[in-house]
């Protein structure tokens, strides 16, 4: 209710203001967007233009993000909306959470779509969506307002955060049952205690449980094997860093222009940057290479559990009915990881962008990482069945199911404890 209440004296000054004449040139409310700003309108035109501004930015598209990215994308911009500053009336805030809360709405977020940091073309068919489900009807200045800001790049962000936690689970899941099999000196996961790397002790912990101890004469397993803490507590180190970024911005306010507050109480307007959330960008970017990691890991550990040096499991895990045993699996999920070396070995933000003459600059790619971060998990989900695959059915290689594997890896995740995330 104070959110509320902050924005109606906000934006009840900025209509006033606006009404008055006391406000001249404020950049897509009496003036165009772009570098078009430098046209002016008048109070009719600028009452009009919110609309015009919606309609102009639904580019078309042929892709969409999941269903339930719309909530995470209108919960973002109802937080955003609520750390002030914007140009939003309590009746439009009102109304983003009201949609936020019905389940029976979906709002679809435009994939594919979004070159800038604002990201204002699947903003405008988020917004589009709304006033066409709620009928309500755009002030001055909030078409400019609800379509910038950092919503879209936190919400997606958000949401690739939720399928991260699925997907660790899952990689825990598939340790522990590899070490049920592959010998490893609980000496070598040990992991140094710290408070601040307690998730990397939980999650060493859980898959070494039921570990499979070695004999004196075994030789010391391979490094995909004893690096296993590290190599969780890397990914854990990157995906918490992003986590914390995205937890950061979301309560700040976003958006071009604001309205601000000074010291002794006077609103004026003013210009912003805060539409751009580079160190969430540069953090997916991380995570990113952090699943690559992983899906190296995963692979170079399948390779040496059918090497023939695990005790109990022949090479390929052959066997007279199947000779050749699960000589391709291995190899196919090579494949896969290599698919996403190949085209994600190079990071996608490197030095920004620019359009619009210098008035719209540093394009942060934020939502263009985050879509390859969800193909990337896609693909490194299929890598991780494959290797739970081969862990189930090593002993009967001739009666492998994977979609029986997939659900029972599923099943597993399914009854974990919620402490074992990765964020």
């Amino acid at each position: 209710m104070s959110a509320v209440e902050n924005t109606a004296q906000a934006y009840e000054w900025f209509q006033r203001s606006l009404s008055e004449g006391q406000l001249s040139n404020i950049y897509g409310v009496n003036t165009q967007p772009g570098h078009r700003d430098n046209v002016h309108l008048s109070l009719d035109e600028a009452a009009d233009l919110s609309g015009k501004i919606v309609r102009n930015h639904c580019l078309p598209y042929d892709k969409s993000f999941p269903d339930e990215v719309g909530k995470y994308v209108t919960l973002a911009k109802c937080y955003s909306v609520a750390a002030g500053d914007s140009l939003v009336s309590p009746e439009a805030f009102q109304v983003l959470y009201d949609v936020f809360e019905d389940n029976s709405v979906t709002i679809n977020v435009p994939r594919n779509s979004s070159y800038s940091s604002g990201d204002v073309i699947p903003a405008s068919h988020w917004v589009s969506q709304i006033l066409s489900t709620t009928g309500y009807q755009l002030k001055p200045g909030e078409g400019m307002a609800l379509i910038n800001g950092a919503f879209v790049h936190l919400g997606t962000s958000a949401y690739v955060v939720a399928q991260l936690n699925r997907f660790w689970r899952m990689f825990l899941a598939s340790t522990q049952k590899l070490f049920t099999q592959v010998s490893v000196d609980q000496n070598m996961f040990d992991f140094p205690h710290c408070d601040s790397r307690s998730q990397t002790i939980r999650a060493v912990e859980f898959v070494t449980k039921n570990a499979r101890l070695p004999t004196e004469q075994q030789p010391q397993p391979y490094v995909s094997i004893r690096s296993t803490p590290q190599i969780m507590d890397g990914f854990l180190s990157t995906s918490g860093q992003f986590a914390k970024e995205i937890g950061y911005y979301l309560f700040k306010p976003s958006g071009n222009p604001q309205i601000r507050k000074s010291k002794n109480g006077a609103y004026r307007i003013s210009s912003s940057g805060s539409f751009v959330v580079p160190s969430v960008a540069l953090a997916g970017g991380a995570v990113l290479d952090g699943l690559l990691m992983l899906g190296w890991h995963i692979v170079r550990r399948t390779e040496f559990f059918l090497s023939g040096k695990v005790s109990g499991v022949p090479l390929d895990a052959s066997t007279l009915s199947a000779p050749l045993g699960l000589i391709q699996w291995p190899k196919l999920m090579t494949a896969k990881l290599e698919g996403l070396r190949s085209r994600f070995g190079a990071r996608v933000f490197s030095s920004g962008g620019a359009t619009s003459y210098g008035v719209e600059d540093f394009w942060t790619r934020g939502v263009l990482i985050n879509e390859n971060l969800l193909d990337a998990l896609e693909v490194l989900t299929d890598i991780l069945c494959l290797e739970f695959a081969v862990l189930s059915y090593f002993k009967t290689p001739e009666s492998i199911d994977l979609i029986a594997a997939q659900t029972d890896l599923e099943s597993l995740v399914s009854g974990m404890p919620e402490a074992l995330i990765a964020t």
